[in-house]
Order: C-alpha cells, then structure tokens, then sequence
C-alpha cells in the first residue's frame, strides 16, 4: 500500500515538474497579457492552448490547438499544436485519440523537437490502455531513436526497465 502511495506520488511530482516547466516557457508571457487585461482573443490560438491547457481546460486546449493546425499552415508552431491536442487527451484520459495524434506528429513533422516525447507517450498511453505488447514496442523504438535526449531517454528507460506505474503494473 506504501509502495503504491509512493509510486503515485513519483507520477504527481512529475507531472508537477511538467506544469513548471510548461509555466517557464511559455507561462510569463501568457501571465504578462492576462495581468494586463488583454483579451484572451488578442492571445495566438497556441498561446490560448497553452493558457487552458495550464489551467486544466483541456477540451478548450484541444480545441485552441486543432485551430492552430487547420487553420494557419504557415504557423511554425503546428507540431507543437499537434503535441499538445496529445497531451490533453493523455490529461483527459483519453489514449487512443493521443496515440492517433501523436502518430500524425511523426508523420506530418519528422524533424520535429518533439518527436522524441510523441514516440515516448505513445509507449506510454499503450501502458495505460493496458497493451503491454505494444507499449513495448513503442518504447523500445523511443529508446532506440531518442537516445540522444537525455530527458525522454530517461523517461523510457523508467517505463521499460524502473519502478511501476500508478497502477502497479510493469511491463
């Protein structure tokens, strides 16, 4: 029961650890419009999913972000969009609309910065959904492709390799 607390707890800390460094990178910028009483319509639609996303709104996020993507073809930050409309639906529970989205990241944005955290949530909403096999495989191919990134390599190997997950399964 201890171990489980514990290991819920790493899963929180984490995801703390995630929200602070979504908040340094795009947070002070968002603050500084909001503070000044701007308008959430004067805010691009990625800065406005980012908004929501940090405040827990994430259907608003998906929405916010899917504009971004459809919308403008020239906005240099469609993958990004892509990668976030996939950490919302990870957020909303919702893994098999994340690991499609994250697919279409590696797919339509292969140079992409954040390819490497698309290969390593797709291992990881396999995990969630239970399909250990192709959890596996998804997490293997991160390792195998993202060694480079210390950060994502060190994610893999804790899923493949560390302690259990929130719901006490290893693979």
């Amino acid at each position: 029961q201890l171990q489980k607390l514990q290991t819920q707890m790493d899963v929180l800390y984490a995801q703390i650890a995630d929200i602070q460094k979504i908040k340094q990178t795009y947070g002070s910028k968002l603050l500084d419009l909001v503070e000044a009483g701007e308008n959430a319509e004067k805010l691009t639609g990625f800065e406005n999913g980012m908004l929501q996303f940090n405040k827990g709104e994430y259907l608003a996020a998906v929405e916010s972000f899917r504009s971004v993507v459809l919308l403008d073809k020239k906005d240099t930050k469609r993958d990004e969009a892509l990668y976030w409309i996939g950490e919302s639906y990870v957020k909303l529970s919702e893994f098999e609309q994340a690991i499609a989205t994250f697919q279409t990241l590696v797919e339509k944005f292969p140079d992409s910065n954040k390819l490497c955290l698309a290969f390593y949530r797709q291992g990881s909403s396999f995990r969630r959904l239970k399909k250990k096999k192709e959890a596996k495989l998804f997490l293997m191919d991160a390792a195998k492709k993202c060694e480079q990134d210390g950060e994502v390599f060190a994610k893999v190997k804790k899923e493949l390799f560390g302690e259990s997950d929130a719901v006490g399964e290893k693979i």
